[in-house]
């Protein structure tokens, strides 16, 4: 019988070598090559990344190929790599103009040895999901790409070796705390300044962005005296 339904992070372990599918499988397919488990919609979203593939830096590509049949991948379901500790580098130059479009919510999130993020040249991407970087504590300097729109909830949040952010003049919405507790950050370029829909304490956008209600006091201390923007 085909599977219809699978939580996401069911396989949020590090465990896993490879994902396999049978050829009766219609929701969830597997990439025989890489081992990569797919959930076909209009395309295929990438649901989950064996964490003990053996490939330490992930190569994004807009389109893959399963048994004959070339799907566009359409984003990063959620927590599709989540608590994999052993993904070093993350790679999504090589994608095309129209895809994958989404980072969802927490797929990156807890990815506590990535280090390096090639997304500079992305063109597809237009939205950061909430949580999709969090917990990435070794992750270092990247440039974001022109064509972000949306940046959510605690993207970045404990993000704490990036020392220096751009937030690229397309960005129309950053969401609560989204850089809150980078401990390293530096300098952070934002494209705008004024208010929103915030009530309250987060009616500033420094207490906003940086969390007011993540961390301790309205707008940290360390923020205001260490951030340059």
């Amino acid at each position: 019988d085909n599977l219809e339904t699978i939580g996401y992070g069911a396989f949020a372990v590090n465990s896993v070598e490879r994902f396999m599918t049978d050829d009766k499988a219609t929701t969830y397919l597997a990439d025989n090559n890489t081992g990569i488990l797919y959930f076909v919609s209009s395309g295929v979203d990438l649901f989950a990344y064996p964490a003990s593939c053996g490939v330490t830096t992930f190569v994004a590509t807009s389109n893959v190929t399963i048994d004959g049949t070339t799907y566009a991948v359409n984003s990063f379901s959620k927590k599709s790599f989540y608590n994999n500790t052993k993904l070093v580098g993350l790679d999504l130059s090589k994608c095309s103009n129209t895809s994958p479009t989404t980072i969802g919510e927490s797929v990156f999130e807890n990815c506590t040895a990535l280090s390096t993020l090639s997304i500079s040249a992305n063109k597809s991407v237009t939205t950061i999901g909430d949580k999709a970087f969090r917990g990435c504590t070794e992750l270092k300097g990247f440039t974001l790409p022109e064509g972000v729109m949306q940046i959510g909830e605690l993207a970045f949040y404990q993000c704490r070796s990036i020392l220096e952010l751009v937030v690229p003049i397309s960005v129309t919405t950053i969401g609560r705390a989204a850089f809150g507790e980078m401990l390293s950050l530096q300098r952070l370029a934002v494209p705008f300044i004024g208010g929103g829909n915030a009530t309250g304490a987060d009616k500033n956008i420094l207490g906003y962005v940086f969390g007011s209600t993540y961390s301790s006091g309205t707008i940290s201390t360390f923020f205001r005296k260490r951030v340059a923007f």
